[in-house]
């Protein structure tokens, strides 16, 4: 979709694939305490920096950082690096995000995890500021 993403990828040998996302504010270096210890488990280990975080793109319309545009940059991803399905840990906002990706690209998605992000249904409607 155009947008680059900077990214780590650990293992590249083994077809065990785990995504890791960030919270906010946070980077893919949120995870480099727990990279190595799965990579010594024998799992590829890919991790990215988020649109509009660290070396990744950062567009300026705010339109452009919603569930399903950070989904398909995920998607796209994993689309580049040629793999067809992944285990997705996130954490707080990276935990949302993992949750979405795994309702927009179920068939992406071996398993998934959130940690500190509960899962919560994607609302019927738009919330506009006069509801809130």
């Amino acid at each position: 979709n155009g947008i680059r993403l900077h990214y780590v990828d650990q293992n590249p040998t083994s077809n065990k694939v785990l995504l890791l996302i960030h919270g906010w504010p946070d980077l893919w270096i949120a995870w480099r305490e727990q990279i190595p210890f799965l990579v010594n488990l024998g799992y590829r280990v890919i991790v990215p920096s988020l649109r509009g975080f660290g070396e990744s793109d950062a567009p300026e319309d705010p339109a452009e950082y919603g569930f399903g545009v950070v989904s398909r940059d995920l998607a796209g991803l994993l689309d580049h690096l040629q793999i067809p399905t992944v285990i997705v840990i996130g954490h707080d906002w990276g935990g949302a995000v993992t949750w979405r990706f795994g309702q927009f690209y179920p068939e992406r998605v071996k398993a998934l995890a959130s940690f500190c992000t509960p899962y919560v249904p994607p609302a019927q409607h738009p919330t506009t500021l006069e509801e809130i």
